[in-house]
C-alpha cells in the first residue's frame, strides 16, 4: 500500500513535483499511515452493507424494490448528514474526537446488523443502517483533514490522492472478504447466517480500528 500510495501521489502533481519532490517519507509519517489504515478499514467494512444488505432486504425479507431501496438509501443518507457536522466539529475541537466517535457509531450500526434475522423489526434494521452510514461520514471528514494537515500546502493534491487510494483499497478488500465469507459459509449456515457472520466481522474490524484510534488520540494528548 505504501509503494502504491507513493507512486500515485508522485504522479498526481507533475508540475509541483519539479519544485517539491514527493518523498517516500511523506507518506510513511505516523499520522498519514494511521489515518490511511483507519480509512482502509472503515471503507472496507461499510461495504458489507453495500454488498449484502440488498440481498437481505429483498430476498431474505421479501421486500419490494421500492421499499428495499428506501431502506438501503439510509446508509448514504446518514453519511451525507454526518459529513458537514463532523467537518464543523473538527474545526472547533480538532479531528481526533469526531473520527473516534464516527468509528464507534459505524461499529455499533454494523454490530446490530450482525444480529438481525428474518423477523427483526424493520425499524431496527433502518436505524442500524442509518447509524452505520452516519458513523462513516462522521469519521471520514476529520480523518481526511488529518491526512491533508500532514502534507505541506504545495502537496494537498497528493494528500487527497493518498486518502482516495486508501479508501479504494479498503473497498476492494471489503468486497473480496465479505463475498468470500458469504460464499464459504452459506452452505453451512444459510444466507442469513453467513450474512450475520460477515456483518459481525465488519463490526469487529471497525471496533478494532476504534480502539486503535482512541489509544492514538490519548497518546497524542
Amino acid at each position: 500500500m505504501i509503494v502504491l500510495a507513493w507512486a500515485f501521489a508522485a504522479r498526481s502533481e507533475p508540475v509541483e513535483r519539479e519544485r517539491k519532490p514527493l518523498l517516500l517519507a511523506d507518506v510513511t509519517r505516523a499520522p498519514v499511515l494511521r489515518a490511511g489504515a483507519l480509512s482502509f478499514v472503515a471503507r472496507g467494512a461499510i461495504f458489507a452493507i453495500w454488498l449484502l444488505v440488498p440481498f437481505y432486504l429483498v430476498e431474505a425479507r421479501g421486500l419490494g424494490a421500492v421499499v428495499g431501496g428506501i431502506l438501503f438509501m439510509l446508509t448514504p443518507l446518514g453519511t451525507t448528514v454526518a459529513a458537514p457536522l463532523a467537518g464543523r466539529l473538527a474545526d472547533r475541537i480538532g479531528a481526533s474526537t469526531p473520527a473516534v466517535v464516527g468509528l464507534a457509531l459505524e461499529a455499533a450500526g454494523l454490530a446490530v446488523l450482525g444480529f438481525v434475522d428474518g423477523a427483526t423489526p424493520l425499524a431496527v434494521v433502518a436505524l442500524a443502517l442509518f447509524i452505520a452510514g452516519f458513523g462513516l461520514g462522521f469519521f471520514e471528514v476529520p480523518n481526511m483533514a488529518t491526512i491533508m494537515a500532514a502534507f505541506p500546502s504545495g502537496r494537498q493534491g497528493a494528500a487527497g490522492g493518498l486518502s482516495f487510494l486508501a479508501r479504494t483499497l479498503g473497498v476492494v478488500a471489503g468486497v473480496a472478504l465479505m463475498g468470500q465469507i458469504v460464499a464459504a459459509r452459506s452452505a453451512a449456515v444459510g444466507f442469513l447466517g453467513a450474512f450475520a457472520e460477515a456483518l459481525l466481522v465488519a463490526a469487529v474490524s471497525v471496533a478494532a480500528a476504534f480502539v486503535f484510534a482512541l489509544v492514538g488520540a490519548r497518546a497524542r494528548r
